[in-house]
C-alpha cells in the first residue's frame, strides 16, 4: 500500500518548481544551499544574489557523498561581486556513461553523478534571493539554545555578576592568571566587555566563578601585524610558538591536523598545508625552521591571528565540594581545548565556545554544561576529560561545524563524544553540521540518557553507542546524517547506530533520509567489550527515502545467536520506507548477514506488528 502523506507531497511539489524548502536552519542562524549555473571544465559557476558578505559565518561544497569546507574570506569578497566559480569535486557526469550514469557504486547500483551543491550558513538577515536559493525557509531550533554568532551567549542564558565582597571586577589589561591564582577559592571574578588575550592557561580554584558581561572575550590567539610580500605570497617572521603535537587520526586530505598552532584569517581558521609549494587561497604554511607563516590572501586591511596559548580555563574542584562556574564568556582560538573541567562539579553555562584547535569543552565528574553555543573547533565541540567522569549533564547547548582541522571521524571528531563514563544525561541539544558523529559513547560508558535531541545533518552516524551498556536513546529528532561516513558498509552511517553494546533501548526516535537507519552491529574489536545483546528497538517512526536507508542488525563473528537468542528485538515500529528493494539487514545462514525484503524482515519475526508504508 502506497500513502501519500504531507512529507511526500512536499517533495513531489519541490521536485516540480527546482526548489526545496527545507528547516535546516534555527530562528538565529540560516542554511542556504546554491545550484550551480553551470558547469564547465571542472568548474562551478555559482550566482549569489541578495547574500551580505558580513553575515556568512560558513560554507562548504557538498556532494551525495563528499562535503569540502571553502574559505569563509574567499566567499565573502566573491559574494560582494555576486558570483563564485570553484573546482567540482566530483567527475563530469559525461565522464561516465555518456553523461546518463556513472559506472556502478559500492553498493552495486548505478547513480547519476551531479554537481556539488553550495552551502552558506548565515545570520538571519540574510536572505538571499530565492530564484538562486535551493533552500531558503530557516525554522526554529530549540529554546533552550544559544546565540551562534561571535557574540557572548544570549542574556537568558548569563550567569549575572554578583556585587559581594567575594567578588572582583577585571578589566582586559589584567593578567587573568595572576589575578586569579593570588585570590583565595571561591572567588567571583567579573569579566567587563573587551578581548583579554591569555599567555597562560587560568586555572580555577574550588568554587570559583569567572562570568563575562557581554563581549568579554579569552583569546589564546596574538594578532600578526607585519607581513611581507614574498612573490605570491605573504610572509611573517618571528612566529616561534610550536605546540606539541597531539594524538590523534587524521583525514588523508589534512594530514597536519594533530599540529595545534592554527592561524585565523577575519575569526575564521584557514587551512593547513604542509608545504609552500601546496599553498592556496584560505590556506596557510607555517615553516617551523624558519619561524615563519606564510599565506596567500593579501592581509591589508584584514585581520590575521595565530593561536598561542595552549588552554583557556582549566577548573579544579576537590572530593564533595562543587566545582564553580564558567558564564558568559567568548572562549577562542586557543591551541588545545578551550574549557578544561579536571574535578568536581564545574557548571559551564550560557558561554560561545569556538575555534579551539581541540575540543571546546571537556568534562569531568558530575559536570554541568548548558546554553552553550560550541561551534567552529579544531577537532570536537565537548567530550569527556580527566580520570573520573560520572554524572555528567549536557543540557541545551548547540554543538555545530566542528573539525575543522581534519581529524579523522572515526578516531574521534564532530559533535559530542565520551568514554569510561557513567551516569551521563544528554537532552534538548541541538547537534548539526558537524565533520564526524553527532553524539557519540564509546569503550565503558554506562547509565546513559540521551533525550529530546535534533541531531541533524552531521558528516557520520547521527547517534553512536559504543562498546557501552545501559543506554537509553528516546524522543529525538535526528534528520540527514551519515552521508560522508569513512565507511559506509554494513548499517554504518546510522541515524542510530549500536556497536557492540549491550543493555540498549532506542524507542519515541523520528528519523528522517539518514544514510542509514536504526542499525546494530557486532565487530571483533581489539579489547574486550560488551556484546550486542538486548538491543530493544520499537515505538520509532523512520523514513528513508534517500541513503540506503538499511535498518536492523548485523554481526560478523561467526554467531547467528545474535539474532536468535541474545534478545534483540524490532516491534511497534513505523517505515517509511524508499525505492529500497533490501531495506533491511538480518541473518543468513551462508554468510551470516544479508540484505533482506520487507517481507523476510517480518518472517523472521521483526516488525510484525509495525507499520510500512512506501515513499518511493
Amino acid at each position: 500500500m502506497k500513502r501519500i502523506g504531507p512529507l511526500s507531497t512536499l517533495l513531489a511539489v519541490a521536485a516540480v518548481l527546482g526548489c526545496l524548502v527545507s528547516p535546516v536552519g534555527v530562528a538565529h542562524a540560516a542554511k542556504y544551499s546554491f545550484r550551480p549555473t553551470k558547469q564547465e571544465r571542472g568548474t562551478l559557476f555559482f550566482r549569489l544574489r541578495g547574500l551580505e558578505p558580513t553575515e556568512i559565518r560558513a560554507a562548504y561544497l557538498r556532494a551525495h557523498n563528499y562535503r569540502r569546507p571553502l574559505s569563509v574570506g574567499l566567499v565573502r569578497r566573491k559574494a560582494e561581486r555576486g558570483f563564485l566559480h570553484v573546482h567540482n569535486p566530483l567527475p563530469s557526469p559525461r565522464s561516465h556513461s555518456h553523461g546518463r550514469e556513472s559506472r556502478h557504486s559500492k553498493w552495486g547500483r548505478s547513480r547519476t553523478v551531479k554537481p556539488a551543491t553550495l552551502v552558506i550558513v548565515t545570520h538571519p538577515s540574510s536572505t538571499p534571493d530565492p530564484a538562486s536559493a535551493l533552500t531558503s525557509n530557516p525554522s526554529s531550533a530549540p529554546a533552550s539554545t544559544s546565540n551562534p554568532s561571535s557574540d557572548p551567549a544570549p542574556d537568558p542564558a548569563r550567569t549575572s555578576c554578583p556585587t559581594t565582597p567575594a567578588s572582583v571586577e577585571l578589566h582586559p589589561d589584567a593578567e587573568l592568571p595572576n589575578q586569579v591564582a593570588a585570590r583565595p577559592p571561591g572567588t567571583t571574578f567579573c569579566l567587563v566587555a573587551g578581548i583579554y588575550r591569555l599567555p597562560a592557561p587560568i586555572y580555577l580554584k574550588p568554587e570559583d566563578s569567572l562570568i563575562g558581561e557581554p563581549g568579554a572575550t579569552l583569546s589564546g590567539a596574538r594578532s600578526i601585524d607585519q607581513f611581507t610580500q614574498s612573490g605570491a605570497f605573504w610572509a611573517a617572521t618571528g612566529q616561534t610558538q610550536e605546540g606539541m603535537i597531539g594524538p590523534g587520526k587524521c583525514k588523508p586530505e589534512y594530514p597536519g591536523c594533530r599540529r595545534p598552532d592554527d592561524v585565523y584569517f577575519d575569526d575564521h581558521p584557514l587551512r593547513r598545508v604542509m608545504s609552500l609549494a601546496e599553498l592556496g587561497h584560505g590556506e596557510f604554511y607555517f615553516d617551523y625552521p624558519k619561524d615563519t607563516i606564510f599565506i596567500a590572501d593579501n592581509p591589508e586591511s584584514h585581520t590575521v591571528e595565530a593561536a598561542v596559548t595552549s588552554t583557556a580555563l582549566i577548573g579544579r574542584g576537590r572530593d564533595g565540594h562543587g566545582g564553580g562556574l564558567v558564564s558568559g564568556l567568548t572562549i577562542e582560538k586557543f591551541a588545545g581545548n578551550g574549557i578544561q573541567g579536571n574535578d568536581w562539579s564545574w557548571t559551564v553555562q550560557g558561554n560561545n565556545v569556538r575555534l579551539n584547535h581541540g575540543a571546546g569543552i571537556l568534562v569531568d565528574r558530575e559536570g554541568v554544561v548548558r546554553d552553550n553555543y560550541v561551534h567552529e573547533n579544531g577537532q570536537i565541540g565537548i567530550a569527556s576529560g580527566g580520570e573520573f567522569r560520572f554524572n555528567d549533564l549536557i543540557e541545551g547547548n548547540e554543538v555545530a561545524f566542528n573539525n575543522y582541522a581534519g581529524y579523522a571521524p572515526g578516531w574521534e571528531a564532530g559533535g559530542m563524544k565520551w568514554c569510561i563514563t557513567s551516569g551521563l544525561k544528554i537532552r534538548d541539544n541541538y547537534v548539526h553540521d558537524n565533520y564526524g558523529s553527532g553524539i557519540w559513547t564509546d569503550t565503558g560508558t554506562t547509565d546513559v540518557l540521551i533525550e529530546k535531541n535534533q541531531v541533524n545533518e552531521n558528516d557520520a552516524e547521527g547517534v553512536i553507542i559504543e562498546a557501552s551498556s545501559d543506554a537509553v536513546v528516546r524522543d529525538n529528532r535526528i534528520r540527514g546524517n551519515g552521508f560522508l561516513v569513512s565507511e559506509p558498509v554494513w548499517v554504518l552511517g546510522a541515524g542510530i547506530l549500536n556497536e557492540n553494546s549491550a543493555d540498549v533501548s532506542v524507542y519515541g526516535n523520528v528519523l528522517v533520509d539518514n544514510f542509514n537507519g536504526i542499525g546494530g552491529t557486532q565487530r571483533p574489536r581489539p579489547t574486550a567489550s560488551p556484546n550486542l545483546t538486548n538491543f530493544l528497538v520499537h515505538d520509532n517512526e523512520i523514513t528513508s527515502s534517500r541513503g540506503r536507508g538499511i535498518t536492523g542488525l548485523i554481526e560478523i563473528v561467526g554467531d547467528p545467536s545474535y539474532y536468535s537468542s541474545r534478545g534483540n528485538r524490532f516491534w511497534h515500529n513505523t517505515y517509511h520506507l524508499g525505492c529500497q528493494v533490501h531495506p533491511f539487514a538480518w541473518n543468513n545462514s551462508t554468510d551470516g548477514w544479508a540484505y533482506v525484503t520487507k517481507d523476510q524482515w517480518i518472517k523472521a519475526g521483526n516488525d510484525v506488528d509495525s507499520d510500512f508504508w512506501s515513499v518511493c
